[in-house]
């Protein structure tokens, strides 16, 4: 039988709630930071047992952004043992904003989806309003019983008002509000089993209906997109570290960008110097450095900023933020297909 543990802010100091639940999370999620949105009517909860190797965890908390980095030492839905986890978010009040790959899902009361927690994989949630959410974290051995390739859903919503998705969102409440009233008789892995089975149904059905061949390529394009536009300030931003985040082979990386007549590295480096273009003229952005906005824009230095600069738009950073406000003309779309140098290559 599952042992019941809860945890709560509300016998903390109300200056102190926020501090308490940052270590409460951190323990329970590996290294976690929640942001209340006003820290002087924060209150949340958590309560959680464990059924053979999967963790169940309720939380319920006021509104906030809730960070997780997949790093440091837990013990409940994404417990900190070797190997990558995963853990299913369903959504019973309110609704969440989540993010991670690149990717971001909305879900509302009923609705669910699964997210990696391993070492390196940031997970972020953002809560409007209170939000009452179940967890599911378990081992990748577990979860691949199940969906053998659960890194081609991650992120990926399933709609709790119909279908399969309807039936497992409502077996996993019941299961969950029976756990806690019965658990002599509702805390089994075989049950659970049953209910990680349709799970699996759940996503295999919306996998069809949302990824026709077309659709599908498109769909992963998208994601590549919003990965490198989340990850523009970082310095080791490579095609390699796209496509191993993604979960995708370089080869494949590069064959979605085929159609764009410009390889995956000369597009991080067009959208960095596009953003460099917004940094040098808007206020109060102008009055920045030019190593600043080299470092902020992943540049490695104020002087590969400066080149690659010139070899766009024909006149150095400096040049242009004192007199130029438009780059030449075509600028961009030619140059950009010109080949690209060594330098840019591992941009």
């Amino acid at each position: 039988m599952g042992q019941f543990e809860t945890f709560s802010t509300a016998e903390q100091p109300t200056r102190l709630r926020a501090a308490y639940w940052n270590r409460l999370m951190s323990k329970s999620f590996t290294a976690a930071t929640f942001a209340p949105l006003d820290p002087a009517n924060f209150a949340a909860e958590l309560t959680r047992t464990k059924i053979g190797d999967v963790w169940l965890v309720e939380v319920s908390s006021a509104p906030g952004t809730v960070r997780i980095t997949g790093s440091g030492g837990g013990t409940a839905a994404a417990p900190s043992q070797a190997g990558s986890r995963y853990t299913l978010h369903l959504v019973l009040e309110g609704s969440s904003l989540d993010r991670q790959w690149g990717r971001e899902c909305h879900l509302q009361a009923g609705d669910f989806a699964i997210y990696a927690s391993a070492p390196g994989e940031i997970f972020e949630a953002t809560h409007a309003g209170p939000v009452r959410k179940l967890l599911l974290g378990m081992p990748s051995h577990t979860l691949r019983r199940y969906l053998p390739c659960p890194e081609r859903v991650i992120g990926l919503r399933v709609a709790g008002n119909t279908g399969v998705g309807a039936l497992v969102a409502n077996l996993l409440r019941d299961f969950w509000r029976g756990c806690r009233e019965q658990p002599t008789e509702m805390t089994q892995p075989r049950l659970l089993h049953g209910i990680l089975e349709l799970v699996s149904v759940a996503y295999a059905n919306t996998q069809k209906a949302a990824t026709c061949p077309s659709q599908s390529a498109a769909f992963h394009k998208g994601q590549i997109l919003a990965y490198i536009e989340s990850h523009l300030s970082a310095a080791d931003l490579t095609p390699t570290r796209v496509a191993t985040a993604l979960h995708m082979t370089p080869r494949n990386l590069h064959y979605l960008f085929a159609s764009e007549g410009e390889t995956v590295a000369r597009y991080i480096l067009r959208r960095r110097l596009e953003e460099s273009i917004r940094a040098l003229t808007s206020m109060p952005a102008a009055q920045r450095t030019l190593t600043e906005i080299a470092l902020d824009l992943g540049f490695g230095s104020v002087t590969h900023f400066g080149r690659a600069f010139r070899r766009f738009y024909g006149v150095t950073p400096s040049e242009y933020r004192r007199g130029a406000r438009q780059p030449p003309a075509n600028a961009l779309g030619t140059v950009a297909r010109q080949p690209a140098s060594q330098e840019e290559s591992s941009a």
